[in-house]
């Protein structure tokens, strides 16, 4: 039986640390961490930069900043966001995207991009409640591995999404 859960916290948005990695593997079990550790490594050469969100010193969400793709462009790529389940619908996730908004702007960037699986109907309300524009889809697909050592493939079809900054 599933019982719902209502409460109020507050919650801290930091820029994440090599030891949040471990405890962020909740929004993918199966994986050794090793897309994580390729992210970090990316991190460390400045191409991109990995913010968590924390309640009581554990981080309920994250997302990452891409410096690389969308450079040439004036634009700041927003990816990999998840938050934690019963975190969802508490306005964490509106916050998460404002403070990468304002991230950007400092940047000097004047356009944010980012995007979603088409199933993922949840995350499309948000982005479109937020101000963002539906501009094209693309595929996603790569390769990790489960905890087993198996190898599995995955592609996923995807929205892209713009919003000006101001």
């Amino acid at each position: 039986m599933k019982h719902q859960i209502n409460f109020e916290t507050e919650h801290e948005i930091r820029s994440a640390t090599l030891a949040d990695l471990d405890k962020i593997t909740w929004s993918s079990n199966d994986l050794k961490g090793e897309y994580y550790i390729k992210k970090w490594a990316q991190k460390e050469q400045g191409k991109l930069d990995m913010y968590v969100a924390i309640i009581d010193d554990f981080p309920i969400g994250y997302i990452w900043l891409d410096w690389t793709k969308l450079a040439q462009k004036n634009s700041g790529e927003i990816s990999s966001f998840a938050i934690l389940e019963p975190f969802r619908s508490k306005g964490i996730g509106r916050s998460m995207m404002a403070e990468m908004e304002n991230i950007l702007l400092q940047k000097g960037l004047k356009v944010s991009q980012t995007g979603f699986n088409k199933e993922n109907l949840r995350a499309g309300k948000l982005y479109q409640k937020l101000g963002y524009k539906i501009i094209g889809d693309t595929q996603s697909s790569g390769v990790y591995t489960l905890s087993s050592g198996e190898k599995v493939n995955y592609f996923e079809d995807c929205w892209v999404m713009t919003k000006a900054l101001f």
